[in-house]
């Protein structure tokens, strides 16, 4: 796991937008836009696992990059309507494990599980959240 190298920062995380709460879903999701609009602003050693596809995933099986890969990103040029409804309607379904993502998320389990790659789709400390 990669941690922000100043100390100073705050470390944030967000999670995948139904795993907080299926019920607060659309608000949960615009938060995340906010987030994303944070992107470019962020550390180049922040890890980021970004939405991911089957087909993404890296040699380790992590869908994770630096943040200070300077591609472009397609869902930050959306407006924020259209992204929310980009990420809502796309929504894969919930992992096996994912009560133990949620728990991970919201700081009630260990971020052991993350290192030992059993969780890969939380988001680490120094990530997008505001």
């Amino acid at each position: 796991m990669t941690r922000s190298a100043t100390p100073n920062k705050p470390k944030k995380r967000i999670l995948r937008s139904n795993f907080e709460n299926e019920e607060h879903e659309q608000t949960v999701t615009e938060s995340l836009c906010v987030s994303l609009e944070q992107t470019p602003a962020l550390y180049d050693e922040t890890i980021i696992a970004p939405a991911h596809f089957s087909d993404s995933a890296m040699r380790d099986g992590m869908y994770t990059t630096p943040s200070g890969v300077t591609e472009p990103v397609g869902a930050l040029s959306m407006e924020k309507g259209e992204l929310v409804e980009f990420i809502i309607v796309d929504m894969p379904p919930f992992p096996a494990n994912h009560t133990d993502i949620s728990a991970i998320n919201l700081d009630r389990a260990s971020l052991e599980a993350f290192e030992l790659d059993t969780v890969n789709c939380t988001i680490i400390e120094g990530a997008l959240s505001n």
